[in-house]
């Protein structure tokens, strides 16, 4: 089954359904950090890292430096 970050699942389906949320345990990563993941929507290489709510921070690192797509 494929799986998509927050930003990704909107942009394909039109809402969120949580694929890459609350992967870690304890359920509560400290700002800035995140879970290893693999998102199937992301267009950049290498994996994603996730926060608890399931956005990519690599891609919204790239957005804000304007490198991402």
């Amino acid at each position: 089954m494929a799986d998509f970050c927050k930003k990704c699942s909107i942009e394909h389906f039109g809402r969120d359904y949580g694929d890459l949320a609350d992967l870690g345990f304890p359920k509560t990563a400290k700002p800035g950090h995140g879970w290893a993941a693999i998102c199937e929507g992301c267009e950049h290489d290498g994996g994603c890292l996730v926060n608890d709510e399931g956005l990519c921070l690599v891609r919204e690192g790239m957005e804000n430096e304007g490198t991402y797509g």
